[in-house]
């Protein structure tokens, strides 16, 4: 059974509520699930089935597998060497180039063309899955529609060709295998031979390819070369034309040293540098010479200088006659007449040394015109070079403009001349870039299609068409499914579920001896009297609980009116204000439950059917207790409506005087007053009487009572009851499905907890 929940969370219960709320959406995820697994199960297994239909009348295909081998390293006609591709970006992008070009439509068309395959069946009628064939039949009538209306040329060859290349290309797989410079080539056919066959004719297509489009590329740069080469030629002509030109015309001689004006300054001022050097020596000569003329005798240091015999002897003799003049005047005298000759003959010697050192000077000093003279001779002669030389000096500048010009189309001439050379030998002798190494073989075993994959992804695709459904059942339900729904959106406590029973067995009369009347009620079906039948039911502990819900509202010593009342017909109300009553009287309550639907009194006809009098007549005077019904299982009182006329204004029936006199005079008699009131929404009598009444109960329908139409209802009473309304009940509750919208709420609640307590009575 739904034990009391109240109407809202208490505040000890928010903190964990919210730290919890990831808990309690996965809980709102798996309870979706778990309310739509049929949903899901039925649309996944539909499709999974659908899928081995599909891979049941599908075609086998084969596939067979090459590998080619790319050279990384790329062979370029226009640059200077062979350069390696080491760049791992430029490498990949080389390497997924080819992997393009290999699925390229011209490769697929060389192959096409080899293999013959516009004449080949398997091409030309290949075999098809039943969707294909449902997909080519409508494809093929509105085809036939379209040439009605605009009629068209048959397909020719080249339409079949093109139809074929479509083909191999929807089936061609072309990959890179990881960084490396292999390529894989996948082709999937319908026999072995011809997978083999195909991915092998592509792979030599593409290598095919490869030479023919070097061999072109080759001899488009050979001729290209040519032309440049020849134009390069006439350019290296004319510029040393110019060079030689400009040369005559400047009289530019060039040497293996320079220029002739460079060589002859240079000769030149090596030259005037030893004149120089020669004029400062017969300079130094000539002012010594001088000095030592001013001297009587010169010193030997000046003369071994001169280096003249004539000078050191006549030196010699003057230092002799010298020596011997001193000694002989100590000796002999001054006066002394060897001493005069001795003087005379020292004056000799000495006019002797002079003559000759003048003679010398002489000498010393036309040596040193002559080296003067020269001097100047060449310094004139290197002041005209000089200037000349700065002539020359600007037009060699234009020169070896012009010799730049003309080495660089040399070089150029020569560059182009090998590549030329190059390329011709390429052209001869073209060398492939891709090999062929591991060769496509017929494969052993089908690769599609894969039947368990077919029926996984089907599956996959109906569970998700489940959830779809699921989910658009799911907002398109507007029902109530659990007492937490059934609170948040009311803002009431819901205050008890109340289980289905599908099937209540119908119970005979029993007598009540205590009854005075002789006035007993009669169930036309048991559902109205389940509670009391089966107490141990969980049916029978919701009504309880409302019960107990209903005994803490009530004052002690004090009369509570309770009206039970629902939205809309059917939901139920009727039945839980009997098994109310019944209940509440079992409890020791004195109970009294009375029919107030004067529209359709059901509860009268199923408890009290011939009974003639009831509601009506009490409300017209007549003593109650002749008109009262009591149960001889329980102590409660039923005041029928027995009238059946249909009355007009009912409303101001129950709302009358009377009405409240009525209860105002049972409620001496009474502890709890039950009154059965029509429905909210097509009546208006539940607002009419709801000042006569303490507190409402509000009837919800598991499952079938909308959102909106709730809400209305309870704006409707709310205006007349303001306050006054004890909360919900979730009537029809169905335990079975209740457990696709809440595990805990479904299983715990209904079955584990009360099927302990059962097996504990």
């Amino acid at each position: 059974m739904m034990l009391e929940r109240p109407g809202r969370v208490p505040q000890y219960a928010e903190s964990a509520l919210s730290s919890e709320g990831t808990l309690f959406e996965l809980s709102a995820i798996l309870d979706f699930f778990q309310r739509n697994a049929s949903v899901i199960a039925v649309c996944a297994l539909a499709f999974a089935f659908l899928g081995f239909g599909v891979a049941a009348t599908t075609p086998p295909k084969f596939s067979s597998t090459a590998r080619i081998l790319i050279d990384s390293k790329r062979v370029q006609v226009a640059s200077q060497q062979a350069q390696p591709a080491s760049d791992p970006a430029t490498a990949g992008s080389a390497a997924e180039s080819q992997v393009e070009l290999i699925a390229s439509n011209s490769v697929i068309l060389s192959a096409i063309r080899k293999l013959d395959l516009v004449h080949d069946p398997e091409f030309v009628r290949p075999p098809s899955s039943l969707l294909n064939k449902i997909k080519g039949g409508i494809s093929d009538g509105i085809a036939s529609v379209s040439r009605l209306i605009l009629p068209s040329a048959p397909p020719g060859e080249p339409d079949v060709e093109r139809d074929i290349m479509e083909s191999i290309a929807g089936n061609l797989f072309v990959r890179r295998v990881g960084i490396t410079f292999v390529i894989e080539i996948t082709y999937s056919a319908f026999t072995p031979a011809k997978a083999a066959q195909v991915v092998n004719a592509i792979a030599e297509a593409y290598i095919t390819d490869e030479l023919e489009s070097k061999y072109a590329a080759t001899k488009r740069a050979s001729i290209w070369l040519q032309d440049r080469i020849n134009e390069l030629r006439e350019q290296s002509s004319t510029a040393d034309r110019l060079v030689q030109d400009y040369k005559s015309q400047h009289n530019i001689v060039d040497t293996n040293r320079g220029s002739m004006i460079e060589q002859q300054i240079s000769e030149l001022n090596s030259q005037l540098i030893l004149a120089r050097t020669q004029t400062a020596e017969a300079k130094a000569r000539l002012d010594r010479i001088v000095q030592v003329l001013s001297s009587d005798v010169p010193d030997a240091t000046v003369t071994d200088a001169l280096r003249s015999e004539v000078v050191s002897k006549l030196r010699g003799q003057l230092l002799e006659l010298r020596r011997r003049e001193a000694e002989w005047s100590r000796r002999y005298g001054a006066q002394q007449q060897a001493v005069v000759s001795l003087r005379e003959e020292i004056g000799q010697v000495q006019k002797s040394l002079r003559d000759e050192l003048q003679r010398i000077s002489e000498t010393f000093k036309s040596d040193f015109d002559i080296a003067k003279a020269r001097q100047d001779s060449l310094e004139k002669s290197m002041s005209d070079l000089v200037q000349n030389n700065g002539e020359v000096r600007q037009a060699q500048i234009r020169l070896r403009e012009l010799e730049s010009a003309a080495q660089v189309y040399h070089n150029l001439y020569e560059t182009f001349l090998q590549r030329y050379t190059e390329a011709s030998q390429q052209q001869t002798f073209p060398i492939p870039e891709a090999r062929l190494i591991t060769p496509g073989l017929p494969p052993q075993r089908k690769s599609s299609p894969m039947t368990t994959l077919y029926m996984a992804m089907a599956g996959v695709l109906g569970g998700l068409l489940g959830v779809g459904v699921g989910l658009v059942r799911m907002m398109r339900d507007h029902s109530f499914h659990t007492p937490a729904e059934l609170e948040s959106a009311t803002n009431l406590g819901c205050l008890s579920s109340v289980p289905l029973v599908h099937k209540a067995p119908a119970y005979r009369q029993v007598p009540n001896a205590e009854h005075q009347s002789g006035k007993i009620v009669a169930f036309k079906a048991g559902i109205l009297r389940h509670a009391f039948d089966d107490p141990f039911s969980s049916f029978a502990e919701s009504i309880r609980a409302i019960k107990v819900n209903l005994d803490m509202e009530r004052v002690p010593g004090k009369c509570m009116v309770v009206g039970v009342v629902s939205s809309i017909p059917g939901e139920g109300k009727t039945m839980v204000a009997s098994n109310l009553a019944q209940i509440v009287g079992q409890s020791g309550h004195r109970c009294l439950l009375i029919d107030c639907d004067l529209r359709r009194p059901a509860l009268s006809h199923a408890l009290t059917r011939h009974a003639k009098q009831g509601l009506l007549e009490a409300l017209a005077g007549q003593p109650v207790r002749d008109l009262l019904h009591v149960g001889g299982w329980s102590r409660y009182a039923f005041l029928p409506c027995a009238n059946s006329a249909r009355l007009g204004s009912t409303d101001n029936v129950v709302s009358s005087p009377s009405m409240k006199l009525l209860l105002e005079n049972l409620q001496d008699a009474f502890d709890v007053i039950i009154l059965d009131l029509p429905p909210l929404i097509p009546v208006v009598d539940s607002r009419a009487i709801a000042p006569l009444v303490d507190k409402f109960l509000v009837v919800v329908e598991w499952g079938q009572t909308d959102r909106t139409i709730l809400s209305e209802a309870l704006g409707l009473l709310s205006d007349k009851a303001q306050g006054k309304i004890a909360g919900t009940v979730l009537n029809k509750v169905d335990v079975r499905a209740a457990k696709r919208y809440s595990t805990a709420y479904a299983k715990y609640y209904h079955s584990a907890y009360h099927s302990h307590y059962v097996r504990g009575a």
